[in-house]
């Protein structure tokens, strides 16, 4: 989920989950974000890199400012801002990634997330957040380029926060010696044969947790193997509809390996 620039400052800069702003969950289920500055970073991989598809190509892509949160969503989370619960794997847990929701129903999360911020901003007499997007046709429409309410990231936005500065294969070097210090994978003996509580594994750089484990992570685009097609600057995906229609996922999960 993304947050208005306006919010921190700086690469690492983490916002205290109490901020004014986030009052509405601070008491029951706090979420922190930490806000990046805008740059250019290398998307994609090279060609010599080991498991890499042919959809990834390496290719200059730059971003503007943007806040995001620190860890997934969590079973708690969700239910306090829905309103029920979500589907949850036994033995349940609260501070677990929810799961096994929809793209659509991402993306009512954060409508509902902004109204609820809504209500907490008034009471602080701070002006509401905007709305990005609005539901049509039995699906979402980003309708507000410049909205400042919450937002699922684009798949350029959510590469340059996982990569958090770093040009090798893996956020923290060149090869996956370690890796399961930093995600939850089918093969890696943590103690978590299957989903593992939010923020268990080391952060990157830049303080995001879980980015390549637990569960994968929605993003806004529809998928698109031709990166050539897309503007170099903020791109958000295709504009129409591909075929076939695809929204894109990114990140690990625990059902495959980390490796």
């Amino acid at each position: 989920q993304v947050l208005p620039g306006e919010w921190g400052a700086g690469a690492g800069g983490s916002l205290a989950c109490g901020q004014p702003a986030l009052a509405a969950l601070s008491d029951v289920a706090p979420m922190c974000f930490v806000a990046l500055p805008g740059g250019e970073f290398l998307m994609g991989s090279d060609v010599k890199e080991a498991g890499r598809f042919d959809d990834e190509e390496l290719h200059i892509a730059r971003v503007d400012s943007f806040a995001i949160g620190t860890h997934e969503v969590t079973v708690s989370q969700w239910r306090i801002v829905v309103g029920d619960s979500p589907y949850c794997e036994s033995p349940c847990s609260e501070d677990l990634p929810v799961h096994n929701v929809s793209w659509n129903d991402a993306c009512m999360f954060m409508v509902k997330l902004t109204e609820r911020e809504n209500i907490a901003r008034q009471g602080f007499g701070l002006p509401p957040l905007t709305q990005c997007y609005t539901a049509s046709d039995h699906t979402w429409t980003w309708t507000d380029r410049g909205c400042t309410g919450f937002r699922l990231p684009t798949e350029t936005e959510w590469e340059y926060a996982a990569r958090a500065g770093t040009t090798t294969p893996y956020f923290f070097g060149e090869g996956p010696e370690g890796l399961c210090t930093y995600a939850n994978g089918s093969d890696c003996k943590d103690g978590y044969p299957r989903l593992a509580p939010v923020g268990k594994f080391t952060a990157n750089a830049w303080g995001l947790h879980d980015s390549i484990g637990n569960v994968a992570e929605w993003v806004w685009d529809w998928y698109q193997a031709n990166y050539e097609a897309l503007p170099s600057t903020d791109p958000v995906g295709p504009t129409t509809k591909p075929s076939p229609e695809y929204r894109v996922f990114r990140g690990g999960s625990w059902y495959i390996p980390a490796t």
